[in-house]
């Protein structure tokens, strides 16, 4: 199993934090160490993290608060599988919002699955849910759908600040 990794670049004023591997046991020790030198406006981007199980998610919450206290702090493409994790234990982005994740979803007329990059405020509210349509990847003319309840899957977006 791959250990945390993060890589950080800037972006403007703005530090961004580009996590992969696994976020498990230990994951605190390399999140303090990574983003020691952050700026006021920081990112994280999830694209890469393959598992966040029960001890690394333990880990994040507690680095995340103290982190975000005083910081404006941006989570990017958040995997499925993170915001599933992240919906059942709110401290983990609590003081920060997300500005993009992934959906699952099934197509009905192929009957395949995929992820779809979502952007808030684009593609989807936190007060109403998808706001457009979206395409299957693979048909072409199914209209695929989320593979739990809208209400359910974007709690997310309603707990940052």
């Amino acid at each position: 199993m791959a250990r945390l990794t993060i890589k950080s670049s800037t972006e403007g004023d703005a530090t961004v934090y580009v996590l992969g591997g696994s976020v498990t046991a230990g994951a605190g020790d390399v999140l303090v160490k990574g983003t020691k030198n952050a700026a006021k406006h920081c990112a994280f981007d999830w694209d890469d993290v393959i598992l966040a199980n029960s001890d690394g998610l333990r880990e994040w919450s507690a680095f995340f608060g103290p982190f975000a206290a005083g910081r404006e702090v941006v989570f990017r493409r958040c995997r499925p599988g993170v915001v599933a994790s992240f919906n059942m234990i709110p401290a983990c982005v609590k003081g920060g919002r997300v500005d993009s994740l992934y959906g699952a979803f099934f197509c009905p007329e192929c009957r395949k699955e995929h992820d779809c990059l979502l952007v808030v405020g684009t593609d989807v509210k936190p007060e109403v849910g998808l706001v457009r349509e979206l395409g299957c990847p693979w048909c072409g003319d199914g209209s695929p759908e989320l593979n739990l309840p809208e209400d359910e899957f974007f709690q997310i977006l309603r707990w940052g600040r």
